[in-house]
């Protein structure tokens, strides 16, 4: 929701998403979208707002969730970095897991031992 970039990584326009969700300006099932070529559903995160952790924070996220869990059998949230970012601890009170990408030779140690401290 700070930068969206998956709808160019699936050569897609910025369509709404969960941000207009969120915001009350559209229905989850008119801004879930079928990928018909690589067979997923994918739920875009739309216009990014000015303040992305007080959307996030607005109450709205469980009952969106709740009835995506009863759409999906899997969801899979492409979230911020764990650090600096507080937006990490919205999505882990949400997610039954959490995948956390390093990379060998880039991520240093202490900001590994700090996002596992954060999770």
């Amino acid at each position: 929701m700070r930068r969206p970039s998956l709808s160019k990584v699936f050569g897609l326009k910025a369509y709404p998403g969960i941000c207009e969700c969120l915001q009350g300006e559209r229905t989850l099932a008119a801004s879930i979208y079928r990928l018909e070529p690589a067979g997923i559903w994918f739920f875009p995160a739309g216009i990014a707002p000015a303040n992305p952790l007080e959307l996030l924070e607005s109450g709205k996220l469980p009952a969106l969730m709740e009835q995506l869990t009863a759409w999906f059998d899997w969801i899979i949230i492409d979230s911020p970095p764990v650090l600096p970012l507080a937006d990490t601890s919205v999505w882990t009170r949400l997610a039954d897991g959490i995948l956390l990408v390093t990379r060998q030779g880039t991520t240093q140690k202490s900001q590994l031992k700090r996002g596992l401290e954060a999770l």
